[in-house]
């Protein structure tokens, strides 16, 4: 009896430093449980946080700052503008004959207005821009790029609304699916796909633009119901866009028609970029005297330009398209 009662206290014994351990173990186990929620919600918060940094909720453009594009401009005052201002017509429980498109994609060649078109549109319509951009949405740790875009689309849908999300170049983030895509670049396509199908009747407009539309997944083509082209300015676009690009010089209208007729093929941002120089050179040809009698006396950069004299087709123009 002795043995045998020895015997049974010895496993009373085990039995109680196993249970011992089993409950630290266990203890552990559900405190480090905690922690990963703690550091999940953390995250997510910082993703959330990191996107609010990307809104601009006071856009000052307007379309009478973008020249030329008038049937562009006639377009989406029709399928995003008008929506924007009314959405209680046009969003939630409206008549699907009045409902939006879900995405309305801007396409053509670069330079040619289409992120100024969309910051006009958000500033026409008095809401939020939440402008994303394939590098914003890079992460160097794996996994995270499509929690910052589930995180830009929550804080759109619930905290912004209406407001427009605006994709640059959206083709770093939507190119066609290929056998060769990391798991990664396949996951952030999924998750932007999903996003887009889960904003339901949210009044967020989304809008995104290309210089190659044939290049995006077709899944992704889809969703964006309606494409508008932004083509190159015709010669009355680039007389329009002249114009505005000059608003602060005193540029005679007939000069801005011969620099319109000149100047074939050039995008609003070559336009902008030949207006640069050829006010480069004023100041490098006028006169070394006059020129630092005119910096001295300006106040700002709306003074020195009266001070310098207005933009001549002879002595600025011309030799801006030689250069």
């Amino acid at each position: 009896m002795g043995g045998a009662d020895w015997k049974r206290r010895a496993w009373a014994v085990v039995a109680s430093v196993i249970y011992a351990i089993a409950c630290g173990v266990m203890t552990r186990w559900v405190a480090r449980l905690t922690e990963d929620a703690d550091a999940l919600g953390t995250s997510a918060s910082t993703h959330a946080n990191e996107m609010r940094g990307m809104v601009e909720r006071d856009c000052v453009e307007r379309f009478g700052d973008v020249g030329g594009h008038v049937r562009a401009k006639r377009e989406l005052r029709r399928l995003v503008l008008l929506p924007l201002r009314h959405p209680r017509l046009f969003y939630g429980d409206a008549p699907k004959a009045l409902r939006p498109p879900r995405g309305v994609l801007l396409h053509g060649p670069p330079g040619t207005g289409k992120t100024m078109i969309a910051r006009a549109m958000a500033g026409e319509a008095g809401v939020p821009l939440l402008a994303l951009h394939a590098a914003a949405l890079e992460s160097k740790w794996y996994g995270e790029s499509p929690k910052l875009l589930q995180a830009a689309f929550a804080l759109a849908r619930d905290e912004l609304a209406p407001c427009l999300v605006f994709f640059d170049e959206i083709d770093g983030l939507g190119r066609a699916r290929q056998e060769g895509d990391a798991a990664c670049v396949y996951a952030l396509k999924c998750e932007l796909l999903r996003n887009l199908d889960a904003l339901g009747d949210a009044p967020v407009a989304v809008l995104a633009c290309t210089n190659c539309p044939h290049a995006l997944d077709p899944a992704l083509r889809r969703r964006f119901e309606s494409v508008v082209r932004i083509d190159l300015p015709t010669p009355s676009e680039r007389l329009a866009i002249l114009r505005v690009i000059t608003a602060a010089e005193r540029v005679e209208v007939a000069t801005l028609r011969r620099v319109a007729l000149a100047t074939d093929g050039y995008s609003g941002a070559a336009l902008a970029a030949l207006a640069k120089r050829a006010s480069a050179l004023r100041l490098e040809k006028g006169d070394v005297r006059a020129t630092a009698r005119a910096l001295r006396a300006s106040e700002d950069g709306h003074a020195l330009l009266r001070a310098l004299g207005p933009l001549t087709w002879e002595s600025h123009w011309t030799p801006a398209l030689r250069a």
